[in-house]
């Protein structure tokens, strides 16, 4: 999984192919995978600078948090006016990891309350079981997969274009995972030292996640300034915006 915070340049070598969803997701966007000069494939999403920006700033976030997330960075095609976000596909990927947690079989089944209290701070309203894949692990975890949280671009917080008045008609509980990942995680204890760690997160280390974005694709995002605010209100109310969602 990725270690640096900044967002590399990857070199696509092909415009890709579009992804299928997995049986009952429904993709709001339209990802394609395409291959790199680096020999490895990537998921894309874009250029709609939401998505871009969402998926970009929440990964580098989630990544300070010491969530595992994919390896990740900037895109530009030459057919596409803009650019895109790409996450490199996960190594002995599976898709569906809800057997591997209902069989025990998962390396760090421990992230997937810190990934919804993660998810609940940055107002990302499509958790679920089929936004998670699993890493599957060589000796000495053979037959156990890591989980590896994707799709962070219905994250609200950091989409445009006026976060600060868009986001108080969010129902609270929107923000619980969906479906099977909801059932599985009710009763799950409040992950608090995770919470607390968010509460550290100000104003300084969030603007930095937007100014590489900002570098890399050479323009302001303009809902910037909000974002970061909002962000960094929730950070101090974290706790009680998680017991608020949790059930």
């Amino acid at each position: 999984m990725q270690t640096s915070l900044f967002c590399p340049l990857i070199d696509l070598i092909d415009e890709g192919t579009p992804v299928s969803a997995p049986e009952e997701v429904v993709y709001s966007t339209q990802p394609r995978k395409a291959t790199a000069l680096d020999g490895h494939c990537y998921y894309t999403k874009g250029p709609d600078l939401n998505i871009v920006t969402a998926e970009l700033v929440a990964h580098q976030l989630a990544l300070e948090l010491a969530l595992n997330v994919p390896e990740f960075g900037i895109a530009f095609p030459d057919l596409v006016d803009g650019p895109l976000f790409a996450s490199k596909e996960v190594p002995r990927c599976h898709r569906q990891v809800d057997p591997w947690i209902k069989r025990d079989r998962v390396t760090n089944p421990g992230m997937l309350p810190l990934l919804i209290a993660f998810d609940i701070w940055v107002m990302n309203k499509d958790r679920n079981i089929g936004n998670l894949v699993g890493h599957e692990q060589l000796a000495p975890s053979a037959g156990r997969i890591a989980i590896v949280a994707i799709d962070f671009e219905k994250s609200m917080a950091l989409r445009g274009p006026y976060p600060l008045t868009a986001t108080p008609n969010i129902d609270p509980r929107s923000l619980w995972p969906s479906g099977t990942l909801g059932q599985m995680m009710t009763g799950a204890p409040l992950p608090n030292d995770f919470c607390a760690s968010i509460g550290k997160v100000g104003a300084e280390r969030i603007l930095d996640a937007f100014a590489r974005v900002e570098a890399r694709i050479n323009q302001e995002i303009p809902w910037k300034a909000g974002s970061v605010q909002l962000l960094s209100m929730r950070s101090k109310r974290i706790i009680n915006l998680v017991k608020e969602v949790w059930r």
